[in-house]
């Protein structure tokens, strides 16, 4: 079940950035919500199979964005 979280996620390209900010330092959309489903944290990209299924980078990415 989605639930409100602190931080809040980008629509667009799923970046979760710090809740002051009112726009993706990743892809520079305006479209963020504090509703979102899950989240992936990416240490090394190299290593992580997911990451390189998804093609995200080092970062805290939402799983799906409400």
């Amino acid at each position: 079940m989605p639930r409100k979280y602190l931080r809040k996620a980008c629509r667009n390209c799923k970046a979760i950035v710090e809740p002051n900010m009112n726009q993706c330092p990743v892809c520079g959309s305006k479209d963020l919500s504090e509703v979102y489903s899950g989240f992936i944290i990416v240490i090394n990209r190299e290593k992580s199979e997911i990451a390189k299924r998804k093609n995200i980078k080092e970062g805290f990415w939402a799983i799906k964005v409400f």
